[in-house]
């Protein structure tokens, strides 16, 4: 039974490294579509704060989203 496990385990991890790889090759530039889905989420949101506005520790998060946002170029 450990021959299995140790058949498979290097292959998880292989799988495991390709697709991180991926993900992160798709998030490097932000196309057309990404934005327009971007201002959908601030209109979204925009209009959730309109009926129910966030607490104190909500707009903190939000600042500090920004702000890593902003530092990493998102």
């Amino acid at each position: 039974m450990t021959d299995v496990q140790t058949s498979t385990t290097p292959r998880t991890l292989l799988l495991c490294a390709l697709f991180s790889l991926a993900l992160l090759a798709g998030c490097s530039d932000s196309g057309p579509a990404e934005e327009a889905g971007e201002r959908i989420d601030d209109a979204v949101q925009d209009a959730q704060d309109a009926i129910s506005p966030p607490g104190p520790a909500e707009e903190a998060g939000r600042k500090i989203d920004d702000a890593v946002d902003e530092a990493t170029g998102n």
